[in-house]
Order: structure tokens, then C-alpha cells, then sequence
């Protein structure tokens, strides 16, 4: 043991007095369909030259990132002469074609587009089962509750390549049956059907829509904090219908009245202001709200822009809200001088 040691000892104060130790010799265990030159010139270090960690690991890097092989290890002994180093190489499977079927009513290319494998890539058994949740998980918010996928392996040993086939079984939609909606008194229960289309299959996505626009619909009538959640979600499985149960809250009904916006216009306007993009009016809401109008106009040259706001209780559950805007004189860059300018010309 402590021969040993001695032995270790003294290498390292030669090769510190000595400096790194030469590379004499690079061999490789490839397994592979890659001939041994391509993978040689990827290396950064040859025979020869004196050994560096950095760029053997550099070296090892580019290998692995080539997307050829499954595995890339590196042995090294040291002796008389130099450095040996030898790699071994296990060659990866390259994915030549994925197949699809099953795929109605969506055409495969847009079941293609969820699939992050694509021909040419490394083959990675975890992320083709992954793919297979990717493409159930989309079925299910369309309304196929209950499908499956198989994915299929066809290797090619004397290529190299792997055909994946998904084969898609589809499940069964559900149809809306009856909706309920608790706490309206703004619209009647109808104007809810026909945002929510009963005709249609149902499917989460589909329903999500429909709940935004019953909350536009309600800060088009001036209810800023009208929405609608949903509380209750019956399936019924042998008529495959749904049952949706709604809640409303629709808060105070807003009267909104902007002057003074000539050059911006109110569509404009509302997209920035806290009062439309949160739904919220206290009175730090509605100083905030022109602080924003100010930035606006800020950023079209309207520097010398003023607002006021005003908020008024008009009774209960009814609320005015006003802005005055001043934008003053716009300022336009007309002209740019440069000066100094030698080599490169002021247009450029």
C-alpha cells in the first residue's frame, strides 16, 4: 500500500514539474454504423498533442450532443511513454418515421405537431411513452373521454432506425344536457344557452371559451366584475350527456365616460386600463387607471398630457366613473444630426 502511494506521489511531482503529460495514443471502441474518421475529427485533441481535461471534455461533449450515440465513456491509463485514452462508443437507435393513425376527426398533422420527436432524432424509450399522454391529454380536452393510444417499435438493426407507429382509440364525447345558472339577474338564462351552444359536443376547452365570453359580455354591459365559474359537472354515462351547473356574480353595474381622446382612441385606451383588463374600480384603481392613460400618450410623443379622474356612487350598486384627458401638443423627431461621423456614413 504505501508502495503504491509512493508510486502515485512521485508521478504527480513529475507531471507537475514535467507539465501535462503527451497523449500517445487515442483508441475507440465503436460500435457503431459511424466511420471511426467523422468521429476523430470531432475530437479536440489528438495524438500527440499534451493533454488537456477541458478539451477531452469538450470533446466528449460534442460526441454526445452529435445525437449518434446512446452512450459515450472515456477510459485513461497512464504510461511509460504518455497518455492512453480510449472511448467507447454505443450507438443509439435514429427514429426514421413516425406513422399515425386513428387520428379522426383531427387530421395527423396537427396530432403531429404535439409529438416533440421528429425524424432524425436520438431514440429515447421515456420520451416515446411520453408523447403517448401528450396526445391522450388532447383528446381529452376535445371531449374524448377515454382514449387510448399503443405505440408501436419497428427496429431496423442493419440501419440503425426505429419506425414509432401510434395507433389512436379514440373515446366517446358527451353532449350538453342541462344548464343551470345560479345568481343572474342581468341576463336572462337564455343569453347563457346561447353562449355556451348546447348543440354542440361538449368538450373543457369549448367550455372555457364560453365562460370568457360571458364574462366579456358582462363588462360590455358594464358590469366590470360580472363573471361566471363553474360549480358543478354531471356526466351521465349512459346518455353521455353533461350537466353543467353555473354560479354568477356580477357585482356593480359601471358607467364609464372618457373626454378629451382625440388621438388615441377608447378601444385603444381600454386595453391599458386596470378598470378592463382586471375588472377592478376602487378609487386607488381609477388613479392607476389614469396613470396608465398618461403613459400611453407618453409613448406617442404627448408629453405635456394631462387626466383627471372622478369617481361617483350614483346609487346602489351604480357607479360613474369619468376621465378628462388634456393631451396637449404631440412631439415628432423631424430631423437627426450626427456628428463626428467619419467611416461610416449617416445613413447607415
Amino acid at each position: 500500500m504505501k508502495k503504491n502511494l509512493f508510486i502515485v506521489s512521485l508521478f504527480f511531482s513529475f507531471t507537475l514539474w514535467a507539465g501535462p503529460p503527451k497523449i500517445v495514443q487515442i483508441t475507440i471502441t465503436n460500435g457503431t454504423h459511424v466511420p471511426e474518421t467523422e468521429i476523430r475529427e470531432l475530437l479536440v485533441l489528438h495524438e500527440g498533442d499534451p493533454f488537456d481535461p477541458d478539451q477531452w471534455e469538450q470533446s466528449l461533449s460534442y460526441l454526445k450532443k452529435w445525437g449518434r450515440f446512446e452512450e459515450v465513456r472515456s477510459d485513461q491509463s497512464m504510461t511509460s511513454h504518455g497518455l492512453k485514452l480510449h472511448l467507447t462508443l454505443k450507438e443509439g437507435y435514429l427514429v426514421s418515421a413516425i406513422n399515425l393513425s386513428g387520428t379522426y376527426p383531427f387530421l395527423s398533422k396537427r396530432i403531429r405537431r404535439l409529438i416533440s420527436i421528429h425524424a432524425g432524432d436520438l431514440y429515447d424509450p421515456a420520451a416515446v411513452t411520453d408523447q403517448v399522454k401528450k396526445i391522450v391529454d388532447f383528446y381529452d380536452r376535445q371531449g374524448f373521454e377515454g382514449t387510448e393510444v399503443e405505440s408501436k417499435k419497428h427496429f431496423n438493426n442493419q440501419k440503425g432506425t426505429v419506425n414509432l407507429e401510434y395507433k389512436i382509440d379514440k373515446g366517446r364525447r358527451y353532449r350538453i344536457g342541462t344548464v343551470t345558472v345560479a345568481g343572474a339577474t342581468v341576463f336572462p338564462q337564455g343569453w347563457f344557452l346561447s353562449k355556451i351552444n348546447p348543440l354542440l359536443a361538449y368538450k373543457p376547452s369549448r367550455l372555457k371559451e364560453s365562460l370568457e365570453k360571458i364574462h366579456k359580455g358582462y363588462q360590455k354591459a358594464g358590469y366590470l366584475r360580472g363573471r361566471v365559474r363553474l360549480v358543478g359537472l354531471e356526466k351521465d354515462q349512459d346518455r353521455r350527456q353533461v350537466n353543467i351547473v353555473l354560479e354568477a356574480t356580477e357585482g356593480d353595474h359601471v358607467t364609464l365616460e372618457i373626454r378629451g381622446n382625440r388621438m388615441i382612441s377608447l378601444r385603444s385606451l381600454k386595453k391599458v386600463m386596470p378598470i378592463f383588463t382586471e375588472g377592478v374600480y376602487s378609487s386607488f384603481d381609477v388613479e392607476e387607471s389614469g396613470r396608465v392613460i398618461l403613459k400611453l400618450y407618453a409613448s406617442r410623443g404627448f408629453h405635456q398630457a394631462t387626466v383627471h379622474s372622478e369617481k361617483k356612487e350614483k346609487g346602489e350598486r351604480e357607479i360613474h366613473i369619468s376621465f378628462e384627458i388634456h393631451e396637449g401638443v404631440q412631439t415628432e423627431v423631424k430631423k437627426v444630426i450626427l456628428e463626428g461621423t467619419q467611416e461610416i456614413s449617416d445613413s447607415t
